[in-house]
């Protein structure tokens, strides 16, 4: 705790509160209320009880309680997602400080942040199959993780922190479970054998409709659901949009844009008896957008000028699954869970572009493709352990998966007038790297130990994982790489483990802490890269040296708990060795005559910070509640001594919500986030953008018309304050002519409707 508390608070500049002093006073009077609460009446209805009390899956991968988790973990239920009308992924974690998502327009959005770690570096899995990589590769490529409709999901679990020892590669930095609908989330409650409901919805931001239809059916012993999803719209605003319609790097209106896209979920589950459910699952994603690149338009690279700039993209994926959970007396286990996925997503990406070259007219078209495919089993067992004054809760298992991954980029360029074809740069087709296969075997195991009558949680777990890399090399590999190393297979196996335990002092408050591993193995684009452009002068190589990447993580804090409010307070340190940095220069080669790049390990990262969620029902006014959540993080490259850039700045969020009975209910939030004070400039120019603080204000609310018709609106940044957000502007320098076309929407709206037949 001390040595937290050291890298926290040991410069006057890194103190959490230093742009937002007010908050000290604030967190430790809303810390002191609990105590005074609990010696208010203790007649609160269940309802209330409930609210306060949220249980997570993902977390121990057993149903708990989060006040019995020894880490933080974020639960984002399908209520708060209509209740905060959110759209996509961003949306999603809008008021969840310490995770954030950037990026949009073109490419779309890009996978989580959390506590400052991202990317790949982050697992993200739908329904336990896990999303497809994130995939750049010069400027016509950039694969996301934008693959998920909100409407089609039921929680949303995100685990802040190392997870390997349940979750194995990917889950360094933490890890985002995506659950979607069944049909008893329909069914259950209800006296009727049918659901039937329709959902339309209107966003300004984006110009976007979105339309919801869900069937579902069943009795005791079988349910079905079918579930549509349809949305359409445009690029989303900024501040400025509507300032003006120049070209180029100096445009300051987003780049105009249109997309549509279907979601499709189909579930059947089968319960024959008390014992066995079956559960068979199938999906199909599916987005379209065109773009007019504006502002690459009217730019000149060795004398050529693009006149114009326009993309045709599409992002599916198709995930099927069938899985099997038993319930039974044995002596190994008294639950066992079996899944079998196959999920297959496909990024197509075009670019269209028209050349002014020594006075000739050129039409430049360049496609890339990233497509993965993963195939994979769980096999889950669970066993209850009572030896009296001890009592054990095991969950062990085995994970498979056989991942294969295909990148091509082909095109051309003719002359406009002739039809001509115009010789390239480089060799077309070609592929980035070669067709890899990685094969993933897991076993792992974990105890929860009961202790001092239930006061005493310990959590121990330990998971062992081995890696397998195949490439295939082919014709267009070796046609687009001539001269370049010939891929190798790479093989490692990993061990990670974490103890985690929660005491309880007393009725109100218990402490928790954790110490947990993460890692994650060395990708096959970064093992096996391949491109040289002689024209250029530069190539990238391979490295088959690499290590895998990997964390250790500590965490403690405090958490209060009455009929009244849900508190925690956190304080974490994570340790990351090994990181890989893709694509690093490694210098000029004389012999080749050509600029080396290579991925290569850099020798470690630090990460420390605070987090703090309050939830409260205030029994002084009937249907008054209110929540503050903060994040707060700080880190420093230890090879540099300089700061992570991908930390996000501060944030806070103040919520107060209100409502009579069923029938209608409004939130009011706040959400206040510092500027951006510790930056790495070193790479830069001149210097990096350092956005200021800010802060918003969102007013939600919900209206029950009838128990078939329900509708969500919500207003948002109604103060109409103009702001950057640090993932959106990062790595951009202050002199950035671009600047003014990522700030983020001023005053805008939605809303949506519901009817349930």
């Amino acid at each position: 705790m001390q040595l937290l508390m050291n890298r926290l608070f040991s410069a006057p500049e890194a103190s959490c509160f230093g742009r937002f002093g007010f908050i000290t006073p604030i967190l430790v009077s809303l810390w002191l209320l609990p105590t005074a609460q609990a010696q208010e009446s203790e007649e609160v209805s269940a309802n209330q009880q409930n609210e306060l009390e949220v249980i997570t899956v993902t977390a121990t991968r057993a149903e708990r309680s989060l006040t019995e988790i020894a880490g933080t973990v974020s639960v984002i239920n399908d209520y708060t997602i209509e209740q905060n009308i959110v759209r996509d992924i961003r949306d999603l974690i809008r008021y969840e400080p310490g995770i954030t998502v950037s990026g949009g327009g073109r490419f779309g959005l890009s996978g989580f942040n959390i506590r400052g770690i991202g990317g790949d570096r982050v697992l993200t899995q739908i329904d336990g199959a896990p999303a497809s990589d994130e995939f750049s590769f010069g400027p016509y490529l950039s694969s996301r993780r934008d693959f998920v409709d909100v409407d089609a999901l039921k929680t949303v679990e995100i685990i802040r922190g190392p997870a390997s020892s349940l979750y194995g590669s990917d889950a360094l930095g933490g890890v985002v479970s995506f659950m979607t609908k069944d049909p008893l989330d329909y069914l259950s409650g209800s006296d009727a054998s049918t659901h039937l409901s329709v959902k339309g919805g209107y966003t300004s931001e984006d110009n976007s409709w979105v339309t919801n239809t869900t069937l579902a059916g069943g009795n005791d012993r079988v349910q079905g659901m079918l579930l549509y999803t349809f949305r359409d719209g445009e690029q989303t605003e900024n501040y400025g949009d509507g300032a003006g319609d120049i070209t180029g790097p100096a445009r300051s209106d987003p780049d105009p844009f249109i997309f549509t896209s279907h979601n499709v979920l189909a579930k059947v589950v089968f319960t024959p008896n008390d014992n066995h459910l079956f559960r068979f699952s199938a999906e199909t994603y599916e987005n379209d957008s065109e773009a007019q690149i504006l502002s690459a338009t009217d730019t000149i690279s060795r004398g050529v000028r693009v006149t114009a700039n326009r993309a045709e993209d599409t992002r599916d994926r198709t995930r099927f699954s069938l899985a099997h959970r038993y319930t039974g007396d044995f002596a190994l286990f008294d639950r066992s869970f079996f899944q079998y996925y196959h999920q297959a997503s496909e990024s197509d990406q075009l670019t269209l572009q028209s050349h002014l070259s020594q006075g000739a007219l050129q039409n430049r078209r360049r496609a890339s493709i990233f497509n993965q495919r993963v195939d994979g089993i769980e096999l889950q067992f669970n066993k209850s352990l009572n030896t009296g004054a001890v009592t054990h809760y095991v969950v062990y298992g085995i994970d498979y998966e056989l991942t294969e991954s295909y990148n091509s980029r082909d095109g051309g360029t003719v002359d406009a007038v002739t039809g001509r074809a115009l010789p390239e740069f480089t060799p077309l087709p070609t592929r980035d790297f070669p067709l890899s296969e990685t094969t993933e075997l897991s076993f792992y195991a974990q105890d929860e130990i009961s202790l001092l009558g239930g006061r005493l949680l310990l959590t121990p777990g330990l998971r062992w994982d081995s890696f397998e890399l195949e490439p295939m090399v082919d014709a267009v590999y070796l046609g687009g790489n001539v001269g370049a190393p010939i891929p190798q297979p790479y093989e490692a196996d990993q061990v990670t483990a974490k103890l985690g335990a929660v005491f309880e002092l007393n009725d109100t408050y218990s402490l928790f802490g954790q110490f947990a591993q993460g890692f994650r193995a060395p990708p096959y684009d970064d093992v096996n890269v391949g491109f040289t452009n002689l024209i250029g002068g530069y190539t990238t190589l391979p490295n088959p040296d690499l290590e895998a990447e990997t964390s250790e993580s500590i965490e403690l804090g405090i958490r209060a708990n009455t009929p009244f409010s849900s508190l925690s307070l956190t304080a974490f340190h994570n340790d990351y060795e090994n990181f890989i940095q893709s694509l690093a220069t490694r210098g000029f080669n004389p012999r080749t005559q050509l600029l080396e790049f290579q991925a290569s390990n850099l020798k470690a990262v630090e990460i420390s910070g605070l987090e703090f969620k309050g939830n409260w029902l205030l029994p002084e006014i009937d249907g008054l509640s209110a929540l503050v959540s903060a994040a707060y993080s700080r880190g420093e490259d230890q090879a540099t001594g300089q700061p992570v850039n991908t930390i996000d700045p501060m944030r806070a969020v103040f919520g107060l919500a209100y409502s009579i009975s069923d029938v209608w209910n409004t939130q009011l939030v706040l959400t206040a986030v510092a500027g951006q004070d510790r930056i790495d400039n070193t790479a830069a120019t001149t210097a990096f953008f350092a956005p200021a603080g800010y802060a918003t204000v969102d007013l939600l609310g919900e209206v029950n018309f009838s128990d078939q018709i329900n509708l969500n609106f919500g207003v948002f940044n109604l103060t109409n304050r103009k702001y950057w957000e640090w993932g959106d502007v990062n790595g951009r320098e202050s002199t950035d002519l671009a600047l003014e076309r990522f700030t983020r929407p001023g005053i805008n709206a939605s809303v949506s409707l519901r009817y349930a037949f």
